[in-house]
């Protein structure tokens, strides 16, 4: 496992455990545990691993913000929530990649679509995945069933369903954005250039995935 692969772990078992907390009506458990976690991502800032951990704080911190509020305003405030992660993300990305793009494609409850609610980095436009078409359904698939991943050059090695439709990227990884067996999206990265995306970068995109599918679930819900 890699160093940020480390805190991606922390950050999964810590909100694993806030998760079951909050399931059971034990609002303030549920809270000292995202106060834990907090801490132990903050006793990781050293290092390397500095920039991760304080823009995994950074999140937490709004979050937090959000749990004294009723269901209706959580909800109202978790487009907040989840652009400040996408955005700590690709400030976190940007320091070892340029031209890089991060897109949350949120599912909707039909799980037929998936639309880019959230991009930052460049300008290009994301379109949205829908069912039906060869590469709607390979990305819903993966959304509901795979893993995450890296494609480090579209041409030499295509994902199924994914080839031909680049917007100025030439590679990506992505990530499935869950809670427990709720699916909410799908998150990703690409870039113009290919082969430097590593498992440390994967690591990061999967910590904020994880943070991010935490936060929708609380603002959502979803079976």
């Amino acid at each position: 496992m890699t160093a940020w692969g480390v805190v991606a772990a922390v950050v999964g078992v810590g909100c694993t455990v806030y998760v079951i907390f909050r399931d059971r009506g034990d609002e303030s458990t549920a809270q000292g545990q995202i106060q834990d976690l907090k801490a132990q991502v903050r006793e990781g800032a050293n290092g390397a691993l500095s920039v991760v951990t304080s823009g995994l704080s950074g999140c937490l911190d709004e979050l937090d913000s959000l749990l004294p509020l009723t269901a209706a305003k959580r909800a109202q405030g978790l487009p907040g929530v989840q652009a400040t992660a996408v955005s700590e993300l690709l400030r976190i990305l940007e320091a070892r990649h340029d031209g890089g793009r991060v897109t949350l494609f949120v599912l909707n409850e039909e799980r037929t679509s998936a639309d880019p609610e959230v991009k930052k980095g460049r300008r290009d436009t994301s379109r949205p995945f829908k069912e039906g078409t060869a590469r709607g359904d390979a990305a819903l698939t993966f959304m509901l069933e795979g893993q995450g991943g890296i494609c480090n050059d579209v041409d030499r090695e295509p994902w199924d369903g994914w080839q031909g439709t680049r917007s100025r990227y030439r590679a990506f990884m992505s990530t499935p954005v869950t809670e427990g067996e709720r699916v909410y999206g799908l998150l990703t990265y690409d870039l113009p250039q290919v082969d430097e995306l590593s498992d440390a970068d994967l690591d990061v995109l999967e910590a904020f995935a994880t943070f991010i599918g935490v936060a929708c679930h609380y603002a959502l819900g979803r079976a």
